[in-house]
This record gives structure tokens, C-alpha cells and sequence, in this order.
């Protein structure tokens, strides 16, 4: 049964709010949980003045391409702390520290190599491909899938 409270008069001579029950029961909507195709991480970031950079740091975020493995990425990008997701990871350009005293830092999603292409498009089936193989979830020789805008943030720390 929903409560429904009414505030008939905001000052203190009218009394109490009065309280009335509602004849309709109260019946809550069903849950449903809705895997977005693109990992939330990826998306809705304040983007940052690219002329802080240098040129050749504009170059490494102009490199970084699907297909590259997380030891090529790790050569000029940092993982940084906190949870690991396993849809996204987030990491931050190595020595760019912007003005504000933030770093440049990007989401990336990474596929196991052994990984083929049907488990990794469902959530499902790549949980279960993690639980069955286990192994490094942050292996080197894990593949980009895609990167996600450049931002402006400040680094974890666990």
C-alpha cells in the first residue's frame, strides 16, 4: 500500500500534514539490467585542450589503434589504479601532466588474444570464457578493441 503525504499549510498554526492511504497497491516495475554496447567508461568525459601536449604525445595518442597489443599500449601508457573492469581500463599518457595538474588519461578496451570474437560480443559468454581459463586478466599479449576520447583527470591510487 503507497503512503501518500500531504503538506495542506506551511505554517506551524495549520497543524500536521495529513496522511491519506492510497487505494492502488503499490506494485514496483521489474528489473531489468541493460549491458550497454559501449562501455560507459568510454564515453562522457570532459575532452582537454590538446595544445598542452607535446607534439610527440599527440603522436602516441594519434597512434593508438584497435589491433595493438597491451605491451605496445604499456610502452607509453600507465594502467591506472583501482578496480579493473573488464570491458574498460583506464590509463593515463606517461609523463603528460597537464597544467591543471591532471594527466591525460583514456579508457581502453582490451580482448584476450585466445579470445574469439563471438564471446567477446556477449557479456555472457566472455564471463564465462574468463572463468573457464582464468590466467592473467591483464595479460601482454591482450588485444585493443577500441580507445575511447582522451580526458583530463586525476590519477587513482590505491
Amino acid at each position: 500500500m503507497k503512503i501518500r503525504i500531504a503538506l495542506l499549510c506551511a505554517s506551524a498554526a495549520c497543524g500536521s500534514p495529513s496522511i491519506a492511504a492510497d487505494p492502488q497497491p503499490f506494485a514496483p516495475a521489474p528489473f531489468q539490467l541493460e549491458v550497454p554496447r559501449q562501455p560507459a567508461a568510454i564515453v562522457d568525459h570532459p575532452v582537454f585542450v590538446e595544445s598542452t601536449l607535446s607534439a610527440e604525445q599527440r603522436q602516441l595518442l594519434k597512434e593508438l589503434k584497435p589491433g595493438m597489443t597491451r605491451k605496445q599500449v604499456e610502452a607509453h601508457f600507465t594502467a591506472d589504479a583501482g578496480l579493473i573492469d573488464l570491458t574498460a581500463e583506464r590509463y593515463y599518457l606517461t609523463g603528460a601532466t597537464l597544467p591543471s595538474h591532471q594527466v591525460v588519461m583514456l579508457a581502453i578496451s582490451f580482448k584476450p588474444a585466445a579470445m574469439d570474437e563471438a564471446a567477446y560480443a556477449d557479456v555472457q559468454r566472455r564471463m564465462e570464457w574468463f572463468r573457464a581459463h582464468g590466467g592473467d586478466p591483464r595479460a601482454p599479449t591482450d588485444v585493443v578493441k577500441e580507445a575511447g576520447a582522451p580526458f583530463a583527470s586525476h590519477i587513482s591510487i590505491d
